[in-house]
């Protein structure tokens, strides 16, 4: 807490005040007298920021920051209303937007133009503490408000500023939301409630713990706002304790007088304390700050720093604090004669540690008696029985022990025995909690009775180390540091126990000069460095502490602070002296040569890592700050007549792109590429020798050759292409790929192998294993039975000898358990026809392996139930509509009917969805919840996209909708479940609508919020441009209130396209099959729509890329697609090609600070001859 100076009269300058006349002068002319004021916005520099100096609420100046936060501005005060604001307290407003942020100074305006450098620092920390004592809540803290906020109980105070001062931070630096809240100040006031403050820490963990990581790791600003704290490092361990911490700023509720005796003599010297007592039931000395009156006025005087008696009768001391007043009457008595002293309060046996309270009164001559305990002083026999802690007598011995009290050349003694103390904790005592790789650490034990008396046990006490392999445990408390790491010691003795956190590190060992080798050049200004090694083998740097010189500073010059600055080639002799060592390095100066450059080179490579773009031109800078700049055009350094070679990589995907509209080069795929520049001019041919780029430079051809070299990079979404691993046989086909879990599994048709026949491959995120045989059937094939996912763990093996036409032949169909591998024949009979029909049946099965196969007809599905045990067929109720697939649910079959929902001649009829339960073989039925007056209706069945759920009427759903009586996509309906009404998306007027009746096939998806995303169609505007829409379901705070609203997002057409009429009667309508959450990057989903795909990252935005991870394929009857949760897999069925698509999910590397390592230069650099 931010302790000012005080305003508060103490008594003794109470009693020792004397008065002062004001003088005043007229003025007949106006004269201004300037001071100025400066200092730093930070929460982080926070530039562009309106600074604004109050006396009071008297505006003095405004200013504005600079790029680093600063901020400098000088007021003119007239001298006429000098002395108006002369005592008004000097505060700080800093405004950026809705950002507000403030500093009480402590300074009077008098103050300020008395003291020589105003300058201040405006923090999130100064904000909180500025808040929590502007108890008005003007915007104005006066020193009343701040002297009151002084006496606030410290541990709660510093925790409201560590705790609200982060979340300022993450708001300003992190994108923490400040949804409902005019302003930050508005918002601050409203986290001091202990619910709000957890509401809104619970929608804003991820970047309040990055912005409490940042505030802890700079160090600049801890150490500049460390005076607010009693330690500030030690919140840096307390971060559930904040966040979690039910806290209230404790209120003042009473003060009290203590220290004075009943009746006093004048002469005698009183030492009264003032306590405050909070609403938390804490108590604190505030008896600095404290006003004081006495009555009479003269009754006390100070004498050498001591209060002291001097006047007869009842006397009155009366403190202010804050508002509360408390009063103390006593009585001076120079007449009664003290006779006699006494002590009571103290009973015969007491233990060791007990801190005594003994009541020791004075019996005067006038027959009358007054406790005189504070006054009195105290000694014991023996000696050391007894000590004096804070004015109280504390038991440190056993055996008989006299205390006695004196006063006035009065005495009086008590008698006691002391037992042993019954100890009730232990303390750990270590000089640190850090120390020292392979040092011994030294821990004492320390047994505390309930009085707080300790006796050291470390002998006596068991200890234990967490972690040996960091803390060995010797001895009596001793330790070696055997490791780098944390290690927690215990403790034990009896039923006592205590722990204490031991951190081990490294030692410094060597030193050594950072100067790659050994080399700087002309005109290049360095900031040196030292490397430090420690026993544990880590090297680190060190840029504080050292001193350093040059010897030579003809060819190097070098500042005490290490910046080195070469000044002629040559070699120079400098020294480093750090913590008394010294170490000495020769130093060659060499020519200026390029340090860094745009776009980057690497060993003569222009490179760029996947997913980053580079524009056109090239800037490089030299060691000595020369920079050299190179524009490109049509008419110089033009990159578009000649270009890229478009190599591709394994994959088929291009390397590098060339986006011609944004004169960029984008890096799509790892792998080199080369890339032709026309009209290079000599200067910069030059360049691109000196850095290996050319062999040489040439003064009449200026078309050059660059190599660009794409590095890998795990952080971008990115499709593969993977051969696959098909069975050996001289005719090898894809037949199906049906998915279980996180795993596909790829069925073969097999001929002029080893063994003819079925096998089947499983593939995972991992890749596809060899293929295992499965089944041996002569003259028959296995055919696509064209669903796409097993259920219960079982599939359909359907197989027959004319594959071309299954009607014509004779089927054999089995149950295959992907598990275990095995295989149950069907028997057909009692079946329609004692066959499959490939175009109208489909298939599933019950967790007890029962058959169920759909029979679809006339827009009517009839579910069918084969029992293996019993080998009979049962039909069931008759669902109307078609047979649509849900991975996302594989316990219940799905059935959309969407007949008459657009037929104005039936009257409109909303879609419903009927569901077959695979474990009851019950079926129930749900009709899409739509507006009774609705104006629009669902296109068609291939725009519509069911979101399944566990249950059916939590399903969410999508569908484009046209206005009735027409026929143009103008936008979507969204549901979040389908037994509610939907939410609309509309197209923005005049910017395109659907006309196409194919390729217009929509996905809906539910993402980690709950809500429904929903994309369909292709989008032509009046430029006939193809584009679509991404909408979704959002939450969005009004007032206070979460409501559901529509965001929609429009991207152009992107790669190849999703249609998911994989057979008329089963269609793939679950959208949940095309959205992926990323575990690599927390609430971050990739979606694939029907005209391409997006990302949706942690903050709800969603972007598109048409370079990076577009659909390579096209997903239609040939390419299936399929969702393992950790990835998405591409996969052509009825193909001789083995290969199949995975997605990369990108995983963004860990932020870790390198320093920079230099290139090396070249050795005796030549520079290049033109050739003629």
């Amino acid at each position: 807490m931010y302790k000012h100076t005080l305003k508060s009269v103490p008594l003794i300058v109470m009693l020792t005040a004397c008065g002062s006349d004001n003088d005043s002068t007229d003025k007949t002319t106006e004269t201004f007298n300037d001071i100025t004021f400066s200092g730093v916005v930070y929460d982080g520099p926070m530039a562009n920021t309106t600074v604004s100096i109050y006396a009071g609420d008297n505006l003095l100046a405004t200013a504005e920051t600079d790029d680093n936060g600063q901020y400098s501005v000088n007021a003119s005060i007239a001298v006429s209303d000098f002395d108006r604001l002369k005592d008004q307290p000097i505060t700080y407003h800093a405004k950026r937007d809705n950002i507000l942020l403030y500093e009480y100074a402590g300074l009077s305006l008098a103050e300020a133009f008395a003291n020589e450098n105003n300058k201040t620092l405006i923090s999130n920390f100064s904000t909180v503490e500025y808040v929590l004592a502007d108890a008005n809540r003007d915007n104005y803290v006066s020193n009343a408000e701040w002297n009151n906020y002084q006496l606030v109980d410290r541990h709660i105070a510093e925790l409201l500023v560590v705790r609200h001062g982060v979340g300022l931070k993450s708001i300003i630096d992190y994108s923490a939301k400040m949804e409902g809240f005019e302003n930050s100040t508005v918002w601050l006031r409203a986290q001091l409630d202990n619910t709000t403050w957890d509401a809104w820490y619970q929608a804003n963990i991820l970047p309040y713990n990055e912005a409490w990581d940042a505030l802890f790791a700079d160090t600049w600003f801890t150490d500049q706002e460390a005076h607010r704290f009693d330690d500030l490092l030690y919140w840096q361990s307390e971060y559930d304790y904040v966040v979690g911490q039910d806290t209230v700023l404790p209120v003042l509720e009473s003060v009290r007088i203590t220290g004075i005796p009943a009746r006093v003599r004048p002469g005698d010297v009183i030492s009264p304390t003032v306590e405050a007592v909070w609403s938390n039931d804490r108590t604190t000395d505030v008896t600095a700050l404290a006003g004081y009156s006495v009555n009479p006025a003269d009754a006390l005087e100070i004498v050498d720093g001591q209060v002291r008696v001097a006047a007869l009768g009842t006397i009155t001391l009366t403190a202010e604090v804050a508002g509360k007043t408390a009063q103390f009457t006593f009585i001076s008595n120079a007449d009664a004669l003290l006779e006699s002293i006494s002590v009571t309060g103290v009973g015969e046996s007491v233990m060791v540690g007990d801190k005594l309270s003994p009541v020791v009164n004075a019996l005067w001559s006038d027959e009358s008696s007054t406790v005189i305990t504070p006054a009195v002083s105290w000694t014991a026999s023996p000696a050391d029985a007894v000590v004096i802690v804070e004015g109280v007598p504390q038991v440190v011995a056993t055996g008989e022990v006299v205390l006695t009290a004196h006063y006035d050349g009065q005495t009086a003694s008590v008698t006691f025995n002391a037992t042993d103390a019954v100890f009730t904790s232990l303390n750990l005592v270590t000089d640190s909690a850090e120390q020292y790789l392979q040092d011994t650490v030294t821990l004492s034990a320390q047994a505390v009775n309930e009085n707080g008396f300790g006796l050291d046990v470390s002998e006596v006490v068991e200890w234990t180390s967490s972690n040996p392999a960091v803390l060995q445990p010797l001895e009596n408390g001793q330790f070696l540091a055997t490791g780098v790491g944390v290690a927690t010691v215990s403790a034990t003795m009896g039923e006592l126990t205590v722990q204490q956190e031991i951190t081990v590190v490294a030692k410094l060992v060597d030193v050594s000069i950072n100067l790659p080798n050994g080399t700087i050049s002309r005109e290049e200004t360095i900031q040196l460095s030292l490397n430090a090694e420690f026993n544990d083998g880590s090297v680190v740097a060190i840029n504080e502490g050292v001193v350093w010189a040059s010897l030579n500073p003809e060819y190097l010059t070098l500042t005490e602070d290490g910046i080195a600055v070469g000044v002629l080639e040559g070699s120079a002799q400098i020294t480093a002296t750090y913590d008394g060592v010294m170490i000495e390095e020769t130093v060659n100066v060499i020519a200026p040569r390029i340090v860094s450059s745009t776009p980057r080179f690497v060993d003569g490579m222009l490179t760029v890592r996947e997913g980053e773009s580079i524009g056109y031109g090239f800037t490089f800078t030299r060691s000595n700050g020369v920079v050299h700049t190179f524009a490109a055009s049509d008419d110089e350094i033009n990159y578009e007549s000649y270009g890229l070679r478009e190599l591709q990589d394994e994959s088929g995907i291009q390397i590098a792109e060339m986006d011609k509209d944004a004169d960029l080069i984008y890096g799509v795929r790892a792998g080199e590429d080369v890339l032709s520049i026309d009209e290079v001019p000599p200067a910069l041919q030059n360049i691109f020798v000196e850095l290996g780029a050319i062999e040489s430079a040439y003064t009449d051809n200026r078309k050059v050759q660059i190599k660009v070299n794409v590095l890998e990079n795990d952080n971008v979404y990115q499709w593969h292409r993977v051969p696959g691993q098909p069975p050996v046989g001289e005719t090898v086909k894809l037949a199906q790929a049906i998915q279980d879990g996180d795993t596909l599994y790829r069925f073969w048709n097999v001929e002029g192998a080893e063994q003819d026949g079925i096998y089947v491959s499983k593939v995972t995120a991992a890749g596809e294993t060899t293929p295992v045989f499965v089944l041996a059937e002569a003259d028959k094939e296995y055919s696509n039975n064209q669903i796409l996912h097993a259920s219960n763990g079982y599939v359909l093996l359907v197989t027959s000898d004319s594959p071309r036409d299954p009607h014509t032949g004779v089927q054999k169909n089995f149950r295959y358990n992907l598990a275990e591998g095995t295989l149950t024949p069907v028997t057909m009979t009692g079946y329609n026809d004692e066959e499959f029909n490939y175009s109208y049946d489909s298939f599933a099965f019950s967790s007890n392996g029962d058959l169920v196969v759909l029979r679809s007809y006339d827009d009517e599905v009839t579910p069918y139930v084969y029992e293996f045990e019993t080998g009979t067929w049962t039909a069931k109720t008759v669902m109307p509509g078609l047979r649509i697939q849900t991975p996302s649910n594989t316990t219940q079959i799905a059935v959309l009917n969407t007949k008459h929902m657009d037929s104005s001649s039936y009257g409109f009829v909303a879609p419903q969805i009927s569901v077959f339960d695979l474990e009851t073989h019950a079926s129930e039925t749900q009709e899409l919840t739509i507006p009774g007056d609705a104006e629009f209706y669902c296109r068609s069945h291939e725009t519509f996209s069911l979101a399944a759920a566990p249950s059916l009427r939590d399903s969410g759903a999508g569908c484009m909708i046209a206005r009735k009586g027409q026929w143009d996509g103008i936008g979507y309906w969204l549901w979040d479940s389908i037994a509610e009404l939907p939410k609309v998306h509309l197209f923005p007027e005049g910017e395109g609508v659907v006309t196409s009746t194919s390729d217009v096939y929509g996905s809906a998806a539910r993402k980690p919020d709950g809500h429904i995303v929903f994309s369909a169609a292709r989008i032509v505007n009046d430029a006939r441009d193809n584009l679509f829409d991404v909408a979704e379901i959002v939450d969005v705070e009004i007032d206070g209130i979460i409501e559901q609203r529509v965001h929609a997002q429009r991207f152009n057409k992107q790669g190849e396209t999703l249609v998911g009429q994989y057979s008329p009667k089963t269609r793939m309508m679950d959208g949940n099959q095309y959205l992926i959450e990323n575990a690599n990057v927390p609430n971050e989903v990739f979606a694939v729509f029907n005209q391409g795909t997006a990302v949706r990252d942690e903050h709800g935005v969603w972007a598109s890329n048409k370079y990076m991870y577009q659909l390579p394929e096209k997903v239609d009857n040939n390419t299936k697609f399929y969702d393992l949760g950790n990835t998405f897999i591409l996969t052509t069925e009825g193909d001789y090609n083995a290969d199949y698509w995975f997605l990369q999910l990108r995983d963004p590397e860990d932020e870790e600070v390198v320093d920079p390592v230099l290139p090396e230069p070249p050795v005796d650099p030549v520079p290049p001859t033109p050739e003629v």
